[in-house]
C-alpha cells in the first residue's frame, strides 16, 4: 500500500505515527483569493472560493527546503510531506486548502461549489474532498466555526504585532490580535449555520517556560535522552552537509515546535472532525561515518530528527480553536 492510500485509510491513525507537514503556500497571491473588506489600515479579510478551494495533495517522504513548512525532508528525519498541488498527479487525491498570508486572515468553507465541480476521479468516493489541510502553523492560529457539514476555517497570523514573539508582551498582543480579528471577520458578511465554537491557547514550546508542568529545560532534557543525545560534552567540530566545520557547544541543542491542523470528512453523515498535530523539531549533533572511516573523535555532524508527536481533536468536541505560537 502506498503513502497516499496509507494516509486515507486512516489519516489520524497516521499523523499519530508520522509527523506530517504541507508543503509550500499555494493560492496565498490575493490574485487567487476574494477580497471581502479590511480589519484596518494592516490587515484585510480574505476568503478561498470556488475552485480554488480545492488542490491535490501527495504524501512523499522526500521533497525540499520549504520556510513555511519548518523542515527540509531532504535531510530531515522522521517527517513526511503532504505536497500540494494545483494539477491532479498519479495517486493523488483532492483537498480542500487554506493558505496563510502574513498579518491577514483568511477562510474558506467546506462545502461543494455548486458553480465548479471537480473533474471525475477514478474512485467516485473522492470526487469532493474527504481531507482538509491548512498551512504549517508557527505563528499562527485556526479557527473553526458553523455547521459539521459545512464548516468554516479561518487562518490568521499576527507576526507584525507586539514585537518579539518571544516575549510575553509580544505573545499577547499577537494571540489578542488574532482572536480580534477573526471575531470580526467572523461577523462580515458570512452566510452562517449554526454549530460548535470555541476557544483554547496551545502556545508552542518554545513560548512557555512550562510544557506539561515541567521546566522547558527538563522536558529538552528528556527528548535529548529520547534521542541518546549527550548533552554534557565539550565544544564540538561540526560538519555541516555541504563538507564544512565550525565549532559549536553542546547547548545549541534545540528543540522548536511546529503545527499540522488538518480535517476529515465521515462519508457517512458529510459531518468534518478537526485535529492538529504537535510535532517536535529537534536538532543534535552525532559522530559519523565519513569516506568510508571512522570520524575524528571530535567531529560532528548535524541532525534534525522530528519527535514527540501529539494528534489532538479540537473541533466539534473541543475548543475550536488552535493557536500555535
Amino acid at each position: 500500500m502506498d503513502l497516499n492510500a496509507k494516509f486515507l485509510q486512516d489519516p489520524v491513525k497516521f499523523a499519530q505515527k508520522h509527523a506530517i507537514a504541507p508543503v509550500g503556500n499555494l493560492l496565498s497571491n490575493p490574485a487567487n483569493l476574494k477580497h471581502k473588506g479590511n480589519y484596518d489600515a494592516t490587515t484585510s479579510y480574505y476568503q478561498v472560493e470556488g475552485q480554488n478551494r480545492v488542490l491535490y495533495c501527495s504524501v512523499t517522504a522526500s521533497g525540499v527546503s520549504n520556510g513555511d513548512a519548518g523542515f527540509n525532508t531532504s535531510k530531515d528525519q522522521n517527517i513526511y510531506s503532504l505536497s500540494i498541488a494545483q494539477a491532479q498527479a498519479t495517486g493523488s487525491f483532492p483537498i480542500y486548502w487554506l493558505p496563510w498570508k502574513a498579518n491577514q486572515i483568511i477562510r474558506t468553507t467546506l462545502t461543494p461549489s455548486k458553480k465548479h465541480h471537480l473533474p471525475l476521479l477514478a474512485t467516485a468516493a473522492f470526487q469532493e474532498p474527504h481531507v482538509f489541510v491548512t498551512a504549517t502553523v508557527n505563528g499562527c492560529s485556526v479557527f473553526v466555526e458553523g455547521s459539521e457539514t459545512e464548516p468554516t476555517v479561518y487562518h490568521a497570523n499576527a507576526g507584525g504585532t507586539g514585537g518579539s514573539i518571544e516575549t510575553p508582551h509580544g505573545l499577547i498582543a499577537k494571540v489578542s490580535r488574532m482572536e480580534t480579528v477573526y471575531k470580526a471577520f467572523s461577523h462580515h458578511a458570512v452566510k452562517k449555520t449554526p454549530g460548535p465554537t470555541g476557544r483554547s491557547l496551545s502556545a508552542g514550546r518554545y513560548m512557555s517556560e512550562q510544557v506539561g508542568g515541567v521546566s522547558r529545560a527538563q522536558d529538552d532534557a528528556r527528548i535529548a535522552k529520547q534521542l541518546g543525545v549527550n548533552r554534557n560534552l565539550a565544544p564540538i567540530t561540526v560538519i555541516n552537509e555541504k563538507g564544512k566545520s565550525r565549532v559549536r557547544h553542546i547547548g545549541d541543542f534545540k528543540t522548536i515546535t511546529f503545527g499540522t491542523v488538518f480535517g476529515v470528512r465521515d462519508p457517512r453523515t458529510g459531518a468534518w472532525t478537526f485535529y492538529v498535530q504537535h510535532r517536535v523539531r529537534a536538532t543534535h549533533w552525532k559522530k559519523v561515518l565519513r569516506f568510508g572511516r571512522s570520524s575524528n573523535p571530535n567531529t560532528w555532524q548535524q541532525f534534525d530528527t522530528w519527535t514527540d508527536l501529539t494528534v489532538q481533536e479540537f473541533w466539534p468536541r473541543g475548543s475550536g480553536t488552535v493557536i500555535d505560537l
